[in-house]
Parts: structure tokens; sequence; C-alpha cells
């Protein structure tokens, strides 16, 4: 609508029909010139296309008016990002890092356990960890609520001893993690995390750092320490994509998932004294507005 009133003084409704190709044309520029990245764009124009394709689909409008339809209908472009991680020494420094002496500890300190529990996990997301039911004989079966609409198998996750002593920190609720007894919402949780992944990813020198970066951590340890496509794609709770993962190739969760967990884990805290380096006290910003430590 924004970019619709800025062409069409006074509109108040886009029809369906407006929505053609010279359309999204001008639409896809005016949202590049707002700063909005090729894959960012690629999201509103595949949210248009799944409107036209479902009205099509319902005979409401005619297949040969949807402007992504056939050869000559609009293409939605993106670009294959190269996934960032934590490399094996900013992992190391992470669990290195002592926050006694820091104010804001206890934040500081939970921030860092999400980001361990989400790894240790086999990548699970922050939502799920949200509102995780209590695990039983140390292990957790969920279905991630990103995909629980396509009704996937479940994911069984073995609980490593390095897991269960973070949860056991946060477990005095009814959940398996208490802190929906202490932020109103996932939202308001989750940007009291993020800020404070901020800092730290400053401290062991990944200032680009975020919470999601856990997840591409522990999918690449487990190639690097072994694990086989098909194996990680099923402990990440991917939708199997081959004709071979989704009938007929079996996964053993307790012997291959309790083996490939054990290998991430080991492969992370070999070598590392945990809470042994003092924290950097100090976040400044020098004059391009970016942080560093003292």
């Amino acid at each position: 609508m924004q970019f619709a009133r800025e062409h069409r003084i006074g509109i108040d409704n886009i029809y369906m029909t407006d929505i053609d190709y010279n359309f999204l044309k001008s639409l896809d520029r005016w949202m590049e010139r707002q700063g909005m990245k090729i894959n960012t764009r690629a999201i509103h124009m595949t949210n248009i296309r799944t409107i036209w394709n479902d009205a099509s689909k319902r005979k409401e409008l005619s297949r040969d008016l949807n402007p992504f339809y056939g050869d000559d209908g609009y293409k939605i472009h993106r670009v294959l990002k190269e996934k960032e991680y934590l490399p094996i020494d900013g992992m190391r420094k992470l669990l290195a890092l002592d926050f006694s002496d820091i104010q804001g500890r206890d934040g500081l300190e939970k921030a860092r356990d999400m980001f361990l529990l989400s790894f240790y996990l086999c990548g699970i997301n922050p939502v799920d960890l949200w509102s995780m039911p209590k695990c039983h004989n140390g292990e957790i079966v969920f279905v991630r609520k990103k995909i629980e609409r396509c009704e996937p198998d479940p994911v069984h996750i073995f609980i490593p001893a390095a897991a269960q002593a973070i949860i056991d920190k946060y477990s005095d609720g009814p959940l398996m993690l208490n802190f929906e007894q202490h932020y109103i919402n996932f939202e308001s949780f989750y940007a009291f995390i993020r800020h404070r992944i901020d800092r730290i990813a400053v401290m062991i020198g990944y200032p680009k750092m975020t919470l999601g970066w856990s997840r591409y951590t522990w999918s690449t340890y487990a190639m690097k320490t072994g694990a086989s496509d098909f194996q990680v794609d099923r402990m990440l709770g991917h939708m199997p994509s081959s004709v071979n993962a989704r009938h007929y190739a079996s996964f053993e969760w307790h012997d291959e998932g309790r083996r490939i967990t054990n290998q991430v884990v080991k492969y992370a805290r070999s070598g590392v004294k945990c809470n042994s380096v003092p924290a950097p006290k100090y976040i400044l910003m020098d004059h391009s507005n970016r942080l560093y430590t003292k």
C-alpha cells in the first residue's frame, strides 16, 4: 500500500488484477530504493505469488492473468548467501569467557546459555526452546514450529551432559525452561537475548554473530566430524527433499543421533577450560559506530 499510494495518490485498495508484470517490476525497483536487499524483496514477491497461485487454483481468477505464470511471467530473483557460523576458535573463546566481574553478568550468562543450548541440541530454534515441555529419559521429542503445518515426523534429540547442565539452571517451572515465567512473550525474551548476544559477539571477536549462528555452527561441526547430509538434515528437522529420504531411508535416532551429538559437543569443547578468561569490561564505539572491546 505504501508503494501504491506513492504512485497512485489516494488509493485505498489494491486489486489482484492491478498486480501485473509492470506493477511487480516497479515494486521491486521501489523496494530496492528503500534499501531492501534482493532476498528480502524475494520474500515479499513470493508472498504475492502465493496469493496469486491460490486465487488461480480456486478458479477465482484466470491463470492467464497471473503475472508469475508462464515462460514470460515475472521471475523472482534471489542470491545464495554464504552461511555464517562460529569457527572453532570463536566457540572456544565463547566457552572460556568469565562474566564474574561484568556489569549485567546474569543477562550475559543467560544469552550465552541460550546460544550454547541451541547449539548442543542440534541447532534447535529458540522459539521451540521457549515452549518446550519437560523432557523424559534424557531425550527431547518435538515437531519444529516452523514446519509443523506440514505434519513432519518428530525430531528426537539426545540431551548431552553440557546441555543438561544449562537446562537444570532454568528448570524451576512447568516447562523445560522457565523463561515464560519471566518475560511477557517470546518476542520480549528474544530481544533481551539478542542484545546481549551482540555484546558477547564483540567480546569474542565475531561482531556479526547472531543467535541463529548456533544452528549453522552445529551443522558445520557435524559435517566436520563425519556426519552425512542425510543425517544432518534429519537432526536439524528439515523436510526430506529426496525420494529416498522421504520414503525409504531410515534414521536411527538413538544410535546415530546420540553418536553425532556427542561428537559435535566433544569437538566444540575439546581443550577448553570454561569460564577461565575474564570478559572485557568495556565495549566502546569508534568513530564509525563500530563496537570494540577494552
